[in-house]
């Protein structure tokens, strides 16, 4: 029988029951102090908008203003106004709008949208909706897509098209009486607008066009194409700046500007002054009169130059200063400065003068003055002069610090050590059409008196690479950067990108792998016309113990990948790398190679290092064995052809000579061993690989690949906020024997070659950092006297990297992700300036620290819009009390060294935390504070001491006493604190202890101090 029923037949009812979620208009209030679109808190109502239904967005007056990085997509047909004098800037992706609403309705203010970046996709964009706003609205597209299906509808207001970065695409653009259109050409001009179907054009719609940048020829220029228009600009409505003579046609399928043909003219600086005080075209002729200075400040162009005076060039935040001629000829009294003060920005190689022809001796008579440490050189190649600088100094050298200590001991007899950041040419023959100022950072070099075999010339490149390994007697090691002209990029992809001895990191499996290479990426891409490397955060180049330390963000190689301008399907990065390598003496290298992953991706596949030799310089791989022993890789290896190793089965290190019998000068790599048990994430064993890539050698070195490459290979799997070292030498030696002995005497297998980051809130240094200003004029420096917040200069675990940024258009941010405004392609230009500042917790996990914290949206609430938190929200440490107290004596926070609680640098009676505890001087040996007084009371004995009262001083006091000195048997029995203390000065007060005499007939005391927070 069935249940419910005597017959065995169920009956049911269903009750179906519907709702409406209503429209939303929802408020930007920036409540998250933040530029997140996604930040819930960002918006009057608690939640995103379009989220469940078909919301509306407001930006409406000046305090709502933003700059919108994030990108965001409505899950339902959503429109956004912009109203009220709000100004929204866009540097991000948005899609799924329905209305895009610059002052929609009559009676507001108009509002304002600059698009710098980024795709924005809409159905339909209004630009001033009502003739009666109070005020006109603009729509900027500078950067990036403007995609609109329906119509682009411009009334009481502007759209303005600026450069040739922008693509706007339309279904169809109306412009009423009240509407204009504003073109700001570039040096090329601009790219056209691409309507559809229909263009109307108001009897009164206006046309604006500013042509002052313009560098091209005459000729017709499409502004807009269309399928079809309606009306044409009353004559008296167009103004054309900049370009005498040009005006406006139209044709079936195009509203286009005719540029005359320039008129070459002679231009003559009698006087000192820019170069763009006069408009010169590219065609024009230009003299500078002896005693006059013409300052290059922007990019400038000309036909030709008779330079009798001094032409400067003077670099802005971000580098643009060049001029492009055809020639340049010199007379008397001509000299040629470079002024850096002003540039902010990361590495760098450009063109001052693009010109053919000019002699190389320019290189050694420019003056270079206010680059600081940054290693000014001109570069002659065949089209100009190029500027080489390294990347700004980092504001602390304690970044750097973290490297573990060799355990290696140094030997420098007989040996002269030099090393330098200026640049200097290895002399080396090179496949790349780039010359190798591109890559080049720091030299190291060695020369060991008497034996050339053990001396070397080492660069390290711009991303921490190993970019060339010289020996007098074998010559260049590294290969020649050489790839198949088949492949994406032909022979210049990989210019000291692949072919170097580097790290890389790889998230498998192999179907979805990723590469970070340490030293940047292919030149797959065909807006990259120069070599990208991994950018430079911070660098120390320590002479004193002959070692260089370089930290940069690793960059996703395969560039390839990049097809849309959706930044949701790209491969990006969150590694960082942080190199040193170190010269230990007797042709012995040491090279420290550190990996941290602060993204969400799970990095699981290590080389440590990857890299590879010329094989006409050294031909032959030798194998070292478990047992000892050695072999000639080409004649197998146990029976065993296979080219794959792991640790267990080899001895630890390779060595590579340019003969069979291994009796010819060689390179050691001593890779080490694996630690024992394995690491807890190492999933498997390591192992090492290598391969010969070609068979036929030809006597010259860039004739073909030349490369042999061999990979040590970790495989670990690298969570967020964890980081991992490996460690491997170079060993110079006469032949391979001579390597292998020098691998023993030097115990270079002794120690395990990786091990696990280790930095704690305790053991990272601090560097403390004060910020000035807002927006533009934002600025941070490095002020541990009287800082702001501090960051912790080491990546303690868990934490994130704080960087500041500077993007090509010289706004500035803090934020730990790169990628925060948008940014896609990393080697476009867009990040102009980056340096690593430190390290800050998620707030999450400070809670129960012993230390003070403060969020970063907090502390930046002064600036919101120079921090991006990008999703994450951060704390930074604030000094305590002790800190405070270290900071006044020291100048820094740290519990370490001399700093450190229990050292004592003046070597007087108190350690450091016994001078904190009782009012001392650190620094003075005849200063330790309020000595303790005993003497008798009425009752008993009375013990007097100093005790700090500081708001959180972080301190405990404990008096104790004994009967004697012998026992060491002290007790707080019988002790008994009298109330009502003395005050000694504003931080100390005066606390008197007393023992009754009638349980004590003697006593000694001592008080014992302790720190809360240990």
């Amino acid at each position: 029988m069935g249940i419910g029923s005597a017959s065995g037949i169920i009956s049911s009812l269903s009750l179906l029951m519907s709702a409406t979620v209503q429209a939303a208009t929802i408020h930007w209030t920036g409540g998250a102090a933040s530029n997140d679109w996604n930040a819930a808190a960002n918006w009057s109502t608690a939640e995103v908008p379009g989220a469940t239904t078909d919301d509306s967005a407001i930006f409406a007056g000046s305090a709502d203003s933003t700059t919108l990085a994030m990108p965001f997509s409505f899950a339902n047909a959503s429109s956004i106004t912009v109203r009220d004098d709000a100004v929204v800037t866009l540097n991000a992706n948005l899609s799924g709008i329905n209305q895009f609403y610059l002052a929609p309705n009559a009676n507001v203010a108009g509002g304002t949208v600059v698009q710098q970046s980024g795709t924005v996709s809409a159905q339909t964009v209004k630009v001033g909706n009502s003739n009666t706003a109070l005020s006109e609205s603009w729509y900027t597209a500078a950067g990036g897509t403007l995609s609109v299906s329906g119509e682009l509808y411009v009334n009481k207001g502007t759209f303005s098209l600026v450069g040739s970065s922008a693509t706007v695409t339309a279904d169809a653009l109306k412009l009423t009486n009240t509407g204009g259109l504003d073109f700001k050409l570039g040096a090329s001009g601009v790219i056209p607008i691409q309507v559809a179907n229909q263009l109307t054009i108001g009897a009164e719609s206006t046309l604006t066009i500013d042509g002052s940048a313009y560098a091209g020829n005459g000729g017709t220029n499409v502004l807009v194409q269309f399928g079809s228009f309606s009306g044409i600009f009353d004559p008296a409505n167009i103004v054309i700046d900049g370009m005498d003579g040009a005006s406006i046609s139209y044709e079936d399928d195009s509203m286009n500007l005719v540029i005359p043909d320039h008129v070459a003219t002679n231009v003559v600086f009698s006087s000192s002054t820019n170069w763009s005080s006069a408009v010169i075209h590219p065609s024009d002729d230009v003299v500078v009169d002896s005693g006059a200075t013409v300052t290059v400040g922007t990019d400038g162009a000309a036909n030709s130059l008779l330079l009798n005076g001094t032409l400067k060039f003077e670099l802005d935040t971000v580098g643009d200063s060049s001029l492009t001629l055809n020639t340049l000829t010199f007379g008397a009294g001509w000299a040629i400065e470079v002024d850096g003060s002003g540039y902010e920005g990361m590495d760098l190689y450009f063109p001052i003068i693009l010109a053919t022809g000019l002699p190389t001796s320019l290189t050694n008579t420019v003056t270079f003055y206010g680059f600081g440490e940054r290693e000014p050189a001109l570069v002659a190649q065949d089209d100009g002069l190029w500027l080489r600088l390294i990347a700004p100094p980092s504001l602390s050298v304690r970044l750097c610090s973290l490297v573990p200590e060799s355990t290696v001991a140094t030997d420098y007899s007989n040996s002269v050590f030099a090393a330098t950041r200026a640049l200097k040419p290895t002399g080396s023959a090179w496949q790349p059409s780039f010359n190798e100022a591109h890559v080049m950072d720091t030299t190291l070099s060695q020369a060991m008196l008497g034996s050339e075999n053990h001396s070397w010339d080492l660069t390290v490149g711009r991303a921490g690479q190993i970019a060339s390994f010289r020996v007098p007697t074998i010559g260049e090691i590294i290969p020649p950067q050489w790839q198949h002209k088949s492949w994406p990029g032909g022979s210049d992809r990989s210019p000291w990108i692949d072919e170097v001895w580097q790290g890389v990191a790889v998230r498998t499996p192999a179907a979805n792998s990723w590469y970070i290479h340490q030293g940047g990426t292919y030149l797959f891409d065909p807006i990259q016309t120069e070599p990208f490397y991994s950018p430079q955060l911070a660098a120390e180049l320590d002479a004193e113990n002959h070692s260089f330390t370089t930290i940069n963000w690793g960059q996703q190689a395969h560039t390839s990948i990049f097809t849309d301008d959706d930044p949701t399907n790209d491969y990006q990065s969150y590694v960082l790398y942080f190199t040193r390598v170190r010269d230990l003496g007797q042709g012995l290298i040491e090279v420290s190679l550190g990996f941290y992953n602060y993204g969400h991706d799970h990095v699981d596949h290590f080389n440590m290092p990857w890299g590879g030799i010329r094989l006409t310089n050294l031909r032959e791989y030798f194998l070292s064995k478990p047992d000892g022993t050695w072999a000639l890789a080409t004649d197998g290896w146990d029976g065993d052809e296979d080219r794959y190793k792991d640790y267990d089965e080899a001895g630890g290190w390779v060595a590579f000579c340019n003969s069979t019998n291994a009796a010819t000068p060689a390179l050691g790599l001593v890779y080490g061993n694996d630690p024992e048990p394995l690491l807890s994430k190492q999933t498997r064993k390591s192992y090492m690989w290598w391969k010969q890539t070609v068979t036929d050698y030809e006597a010259d070195e860039t004739a073909s690949r030349n490369y042999g490459v061999f990979a040590t290979i970790r495989k670990y799997t690298l969570n967020q906020g964890h980081g991992i070292w490996g460690r491997y030498y170079f060993v110079l030696g006469d032949d391979v024997a001579d390597v292998e002995t020098r691998i023993e005497e030097r115990q270079l297998l002794a120690d395990e070659s990786i091990v696990l980051f280790n930095y704690t809130e305790s053991n990272s240094p601090l560097v403390g950092y004060r910020f000035s200003g807002s927006g533009s004029g934002f600025r941070i420096e490095e002020n541990g006297l009287s800082p702001d917040f501090f960051l912790y200069a080491h990546p303690v675990t868990g934490s994130f990297p704080i960087y500041e940024i500077i993007e090509d258009d010289k706004s500035r941010y803090l934020t730990w992700n790169p990628y925060a405004t948008g940014v896609i392609k990393t080697y476009d230009g867009t990040i102009a300036g980056m340096r690593l500042l430190g390290f800050a917790l998620p707030s999450g996990e400070v809670a129960g620290s012993p230390y003070a914290y403060e969020s970063l949206d907090t502390i930046m609430a002064a600036a919101p819009g120079n921090y991006l938190p990008s999703g994450e929200t951060l704390s930074v440490r604030t000094a305590t009390a002790q800190e405070a107290w270290r900071i006044d004596h020291f100048g820094f926070a740290d519990n370490t060294g001399d700093f450190a609680d229990t050292a004592n640098p003046d070597a007087d009676a108190l350690n450091n935390l016994g001078e904190y505890a009782f009012g001392g001087d650190p620094t003075n040996a005849l200063d330790i504070g309020y000595l303790p007084k005993v003497g008798s009371g009425t009752n008993g004995f009375e013990y007097v001491y100093a005790r700090r009262t500081t708001p959180g001083h972080g301190l405990t006091y404990t008096v104790e006493n004994s009967s004697n000195l012998l026992s060491n048997d002290w007790k707080t029995a019988a002790v008994v604190e009298l109330p009502n203390p003395g005050t000694l000065d504003a931080d100390f007060e005066a606390v008197t202890n007393r023992v009754d005499t009638a349980v004590k007939s003697n006593a000694f005391f001592r008080v014992k101090v302790d720190r809360e927070n240990k």
